[in-house]
């Protein structure tokens, strides 16, 4: 692969494709309908509940639509630097500043961080661990990498192999 311009000449860590999501809420809107009935008290009856259900049943689309959810999700390039993951979106490359991450999850084969001013990030993909490795050492440094608490479930899998 080629370099990004924007990297300097220093280390990469890791340069790997991954699935890339965001988790946020958003607003969403929904048209609320009249409906005018002529007729019998049935047809009328009949119309104003169809109408009841039909804006029910909108509200409640837009309502699920704005929670807090994933989404955006993409194929992404991540490459890895001392300093910062950056994800390539759609021909856009948006940085990860490694200090700026408050929490750094591994949820089964994705990494979820979560940061202060930005939404969450989700990375899945068969690096996930190899990533979670990579980013330790970036942000912990070479003699506290493997220190990492989000490595805990690595190191008991690797203890579990050499006991036998």
């Amino acid at each position: 692969m080629i370099a990004p311009g924007f990297l300097d000449p220093g280390p990469v860590y890791l340069d790997a494709p991954f699935h890339y999501a965001r988790f946020y809420g958003t607003t969403a809107t929904y048209g609320q309908s009249w409906t005018y009935a002529y007729g019998s008290p049935a047809f009328v009856t009949g119309a104003v509940v169809g109408n009841l259900v039909g804006n029910g049943i909108a509200r409640a689309r837009a309502e699920n639509l704005a929670q807090a959810q994933w989404r955006e999700f993409a194929y992404a390039r991540v490459v890895v630097t001392p300093t910062t993951t950056w994800c390539c979106v759609d021909g856009r490359w948006l940085p990860f500043a490694h200090d700026a991450a408050l929490e750094f999850v591994i949820d089964g084969p994705s990494c979820v961080l979560s940061f202060a001013d930005v939404e969450p990030l989700r990375m899945s993909g068969p690096s996930a661990w190899c990533y979670a490795v990579m980013y330790a050492y970036a942000r912990y440094g070479p003699r506290r990498w493997q220190e990492a608490p989000f490595l805990h479930p690595l190191r008991e899998a690797v203890r579990s192999l050499a006991m036998h």
